[in-house]
């Protein structure tokens, strides 16, 4: 397993993991229409952008040269870290 820095590159591919993994892991919890609201407000390229430029970071996890998951996390004010996005494909 290997875990690197996300850059802006691979927006495409953060959206594309937190589709799977969401429709993955959500159904059953939340309606379909819910997850699709939640892709498109925490997972639109632009926010992952600002996000990226803002000094959060974004890391994304690979196996046998693919991806499974990918993760966000920031400094608070309080020097205390939060972490985002904590599933996997397998």
């Amino acid at each position: 397993m290997h875990i690197r820095p996300a850059t802006e590159d691979d927006i495409p591919l953060l959206r594309d993991l937190a589709r799977r993994i969401w429709h993955a892991c959500y159904p059953g919890i939340i309606t379909v229409e819910q997850i699709e609201f939640m892709l498109g407000w925490m997972y639109a390229a632009e926010k992952i952008r600002d996000e990226l430029r803002a000094g959060f970071t974004w890391k994304i996890v690979e196996e046998d040269g693919a991806a499974i998951d990918r993760k966000s996390t920031r400094l608070n004010s309080s020097h205390t870290v939060i972490s985002y996005a904590v599933f996997c494909l397998k």
